[in-house]
């Protein structure tokens, strides 16, 4: 399934042909010429409106047109034009955000993010639905380092802001679809405009479906499907020239088999599976040949179902802007239903289901007018309720111990609640020179309470016959954070900037079998310098930021021998680079990028059990346990983060020609470039992502009045089998490797509309 049809791409090839003809109609007519420099992108990153070279932060900012022609349709694909981020979706279809080596390992309630995911100004904690469609968005920001002070919650790492598009005054739409390999179908439409003179609308809907990528061979089904309908509405709605509400709404309802985990060695089982399964002596994992294939005696099922609204009010106050901000989603993935052990042996499967209940309310206060003192400040109420199941059928122990093989982890109910007040004030003390002084106290509070009942084991309560109950656990932490900066404009297009900020995440549960176990906050200590320039009439952007991370109490997902998975806290950690970001107009309708990350992310100090190898035979740490220990903890440091390549670079190039009254065509080709990570504070062999190159084109051609497009693209040109993600499996498999792919090669066309 994985062969490529030259002939089926004969239709990119021919548009490509035109290309150099195109050139020749560029002479002709270049009144109307395209000039990226008068277009200025403008962030929200610090609460205001501010132009993205005047920001003293690093940011990666793309607008609508930039994400469309570097093929970015997922949080996914952001990784491949963002330094220093790394990103995988998981079976529970979460954002597994990294960014320079901060990230989070807790997949399940009573975990929370490192880098905080916001769309329109509200925090997300379970954003799957943007791991699937980011359409009609007007830009993402990615802000890299602690944000500690302005978005507080779970932004130890960063953040990244997702602004969808507002109905404007104008009525206006646009309709697309999208035909692709693998049979995809991708419809997309929005429309929007004023209903009257203070009241405007806007509507967007996405739909996909499309084969998977990978094959099980038992059954004959492809997995790594896709099946999603997505939906938002706004209105805008002015009660006078200085009071504004905004109302908005998303649905999205995915039946994707999306993230199919893979093997990635030789199956390779305990004594007791052997003995009870003849058959697995022989059996082949044939995903070891060809990533793309697997042999489950079941089919991965899913039914993810998320929803919400957002209510913010804006009020002029003349002085300051008064900003109410709330938001409410619910996310529900149930049916999560995959083959444990990942073969063809009817061993061991599991079901899971989770629910996620927020609630937000943000109350903000930022000053108006262009003096030297520009100030915001506001309080942050958040409420979580969660629920999550988790039934394993160990069909083996069904075996040989009557009912033995039903165990289930669940209903485990978690609550969470965080309160904070914030502030941070700017301060021109010349025209050219700016100091920053910002802080935000925070307080956590979470509460878990767990179900486990397996009759078959002994697993119940026996007054009532039902589950053992356990909890409720309960624990607050609180945390004051703070920023300190400098900014210097020695012209109106160069700025130096320095900082030091600390960061914090909160404590928390591993629900599960957790028994009541927590683990700490973890915290970061941050030192940032910076420079963002432009040059020659702003045909070229230099931008460079150097950096230092004291990290502490880093969160590790750790996997023991026997028993149940749960975090725990590594001592210490440094994380130390350098990003730049450049890209040029040299010429009208000619520019490119280029951006390189070296980033040396290491643990200083950090002893854990491997659950491969618990005696940590062949290291300096081998021992013989002394009872009551069972185990021989691995010093790891020095060894890197889990998810942090050393070195990372991105480019791209673009060419537009002007093809008179026949329109316009422009060619883009992006690369990138992604080293060596590891998956696991072990940096053993078989958790390593090895380097790859990942590459794309595009071909659009625009009619002259910009009401019409027609796209070619070509996705991972390689065609490289990629894993996206690794992690060991149960015991019973001996930890066998397993993870989840990148999509291969992928191409099609887009037909578009606007009016």
């Amino acid at each position: 399934m994985r062969a490529f049809s030259h002939k089926k791409f004969l239709l990119l090839a021919t548009v490509a042909a035109l290309v150099p003809q195109a050139a020749a109609a560029e002479a002709a007519d270049t009144a109307d010429a395209a000039d990226s420099r008068d277009t200025e992108i403008v962030v929200t990153a610090q609460k205001r409106a501010q132009s993205l070279q005047d920001v003293p932060i690093a940011i990666t900012a793309l607008d609508e047109k930039q994400l469309e022609m570097r093929g970015i349709r997922t949080i996914e694909d952001l990784q491949y034009s963002t330094p220093g981020l790394t990103m995988s979706a998981n079976t529970l279809n979460n954002s597994r955000l990294i960014l320079r080596g901060v990230g989070a390992e807790n997949p399940v309630i009573g975990g929370d993010p490192g880098v905080s995911l916001n769309m329109d100004g509200h925090y997300l904690q379970a954003g799957s639905f943007l791991t699937r469609d980011l359409f009609d968005i007007e830009r993402i920001e990615v802000l890299r380092g602690p944000q500690g002070t302005l978005y507080g919650r779970n932004a130890v790492g960063g953040a990244v802001n997702i602004i969808t598009k507002k109905p404007s005054d104008v009525f206006e739409g646009s309709v697309s679809l999208t035909l692709g390999n693998y049979d995809k179908r991708l419809f997309q439409a929005a429309v929007g405009g004023p209903i009257s003179d203070r009241l405007r609308f806007r509507l967007a809907l996405s739909n996909e479906k499309r084969d998977g990528y990978i094959t099980n061979i038992v059954t004959g089904r492809d997995l790594n499907d896709s099946d999603y309908t997505s939906i938002r509405g706004a209105l805008s709605f002015d009660l006078s020239e200085r009071l504004q509400i905004n109302v908005s709404g998303f649905y999205y309802h995915d039946d994707s088999t999306s993230a199919t985990l893979s093997p990635q060695a030789p199956y390779t089982w305990s004594p007791l599976i052997y003995a009870l399964y003849p058959a697995a002596a022989t059996t082949v994992n044939p995903s070891i040949a060809d990533g793309q294939v697997v042999a489950f005696n079941i089919d991965p099922t899913k039914e993810d179902v998320t929803y919400g609204f957002f209510a913010d009010t804006s009020w002029d106050l003349g002085f300051a802007t008064l900003k109410s901000i709330t938001g409410y989603s619910n996310n529900s993935l149930k049916n999560l239903d995959f083959d444990l052990d990942l073969s063809p042996l009817n061993i061991a499967e599991q079901d899971i289901t989770l629910d996620f209940e927020t609630l937000t309310q943000e109350l903000q206060l930022a000053s108006n007018g262009n003096g030297p003192l520009s100030w915001v400040g506001g309080l942050f109420y958040y409420r979580e309720n969660s629920q999550y199941t988790l039934p394993v059928l160990f069909n083996y122990l069904g075996l040989i111990i009557p009912n033995g093989q039903i165990l289930t982890f669940g209903p485990n109910v978690f609550d969470s609640s965080s309160y904070a007040a914030y502030g941070q004030a700017d301060y021109y003390l010349t025209d050219k020179l700016q100091v920053v002084a910002g802080a935000r106290y925070t307080y956590d509070k979470k509460r878990l309470e767990e179900d486990t009942f397996a009759p078959g084991l002994g697993l119940f309560d026996p007054a009532t016959g039902g589950p053992i109950h356990s909890g409720p656990y309960k624990k607050h932490w609180d945390q004051f954070n703070y920023k300190l900066g400098v900014n210097w404009y020695p012209t109106s297009d160069l700025m130096l900037y320095g900082s030091y900020s600390t960061g914090y995440k909160a404590g928390g549960y591993q629900a599960g079998g957790s028994n009541g176990n927590d683990y700490d906050p973890e915290t970061v200590d941050a030192v940032e310098i910076g420079l963002k320039s432009q040059w020659f009439d702003r045909r070229v952007t230099f931008n460079l930021s150097a950096f230092r991370y004291d990290y502490k109490n880093k969160q590790e997902y750790r996997r023991p021998p026997v028993g149940v998975s749960f975090l725990e806290n590594a001592a210490s950690a440094v994380s130390k680079g350098v990003e730049v970001e450049f890209n040029a107009e040299p010429v009208d309708r000619t520019r490119f990028e280029f951006a390189l990350t070296y980033l040396s992310a290491k643990y200083k100090d950090f002893s854990s059990v491997d659950e491969t190898n618990p005696l940590a035979t062949g290291t300096p740490f081998a021992c013989t346990p002394v009872p009551p220990a069972t185990a021989c903890p691995i010093n790891v440091a020095g060894n890197r983060l889990t998810r942090s390549p050393e070195w990372k670079l991105s480019g791209g190039l673009e060419q537009s020609f002007d093809l008179g009254s026949v329109g316009t065509l422009t060619a883009r080709f992006n690369t990138s470039w992604v080293g060596k990570q590891f998956t696991r504070p072990f940096n053993d062999q078989p958790y390593v992502i090895g380097s790859y190159w990942r590459s794309g084109a595009r071909i659009v051609w625009t009619d002259r009045s910009k009401r019409f497009s027609v796209t070619g693209y070509v996705d991972n040109l390689e065609n490289n089998d990629v894993a996206a993600d690794k992690e060991t499996n149960p015991s019973f498999a001996l930890f066998l490797p397993r993870g989840t792919y990148l999509p291969p090669r992928t191409w099609g066309v887009r037909f578009g509309a606007t009016f």
